[in-house]
């Protein structure tokens, strides 16, 4: 299940979350690939419920990865705890490029 996400009164973050955020993030720009074949080939009326579909499995795949808040806490890593240069050493170590 995804839980309800509350994001953290600090931006710091492990390096074990920093390695679920990576793990997350390879599963959907996979999952971006799979479904935009099929979002594009849709008739307009389906498109609608391919993207409503495709969101619930963005959020499906990030709490199975490990991040429990589903696409919302991998939306807060990328916006928040990216830009805290406290995170860059384990955000790198997980394979991530920052500045």
């Amino acid at each position: 299940p995804v839980l309800p996400f509350t994001a953290p009164a600090k931006s710091n973050i492990s390096a074990e979350k920093a390695a679920t955020y990576a793990k997350a993030s390879n599963g959907l720009v996979e999952l971006a690939v799979t479904w935009s074949e099929r979002i594009d080939n849709a008739k307009d009326f389906e498109k609608i419920q391919i993207l409503n579909a495709y969101n619930v499995a963005r959020d499906q795949l990030c709490a199975r990865a490990g991040l429990q808040g589903g696409i919302a806490e991998f939306d807060w890593i990328t916006n928040v705890a990216m830009k805290n240069s406290d995170n860059w050493g384990v955000l790198e170590k997980a394979g991530f490029k920052v500045k």
